[in-house]
């Protein structure tokens, strides 16, 4: 069943989310490991496992609802999720983030190319939005490393050609081809 009834334990603004089952990635079958990633717009990025394949897992700072930070692996993950400034978030403040990450991940689902990378689902708790995994990281690392070191083996597989063609297949991507 792709469409559930509303779950009226969750807020308000995880409705529409939680109603599609498509989207959802159960816990248990979530597994986080101790390996950050880096910061995303709303929280900390950490590798996992779903199955067997490694996924990035943005824990988002703040929005967590029911049961704790734990996934299947049965582990807590401390202080993940946790942004020590945003402990005094309001009600309101949670809501408008909430909206916000629930726009993001309608925007994530409809974009479907080989240049974007891939999005996988939500946990719901806690939190969490999972993509596919890159392991050399964002397009923005990529692109820093070999500017800060061009001797690099990255740094010469960075041409201006592949650079070019990098820029036309995220003007694809924007211009929905």
């Amino acid at each position: 069943m792709l469409n559930a009834p509303p779950d009226t334990t969750l807020p308000e603004w995880l409705q529409p989310l939680s109603q599609n089952r498509a989207l959802v990635i159960s816990p248990s079958t979530l597994h986080v490991q101790d390996v950050l990633l880096g910061r995303g717009s709303f929280g900390q990025v950490w590798l996992g496992k779903l199955g067997t394949s490694p996924v990035a897992v943005k824990l988002l700072d703040s929005l967590h609802v029911g049961g704790g930070q734990q996934h299947g692996d049965g582990q807590q993950h401390g202080g993940r999720g946790n942004n020590e400034n945003n402990n005094q978030d309001t009600r309101q403040d949670v809501a408008e983030k909430g909206r916000a990450v629930v726009k993001e991940v309608n925007i994530m689902k409809q974009l479907r190319s080989s240049n974007v990378v891939l999005f996988m689902g939500v946990c719901l708790s806690p939190l969490s939005i999972v993509t596919e995994y890159c392991p050399h990281g964002s397009l923005y690392d990529v692109i820093k490393r070999s500017r800060e070191d061009p001797g690099s083996t990255e740094g010469k597989r960075l041409t201006w050609e592949r650079r070019v063609r990098m820029a036309r297949d995220a003007a694809a991507v924007l211009s929905g081809c």
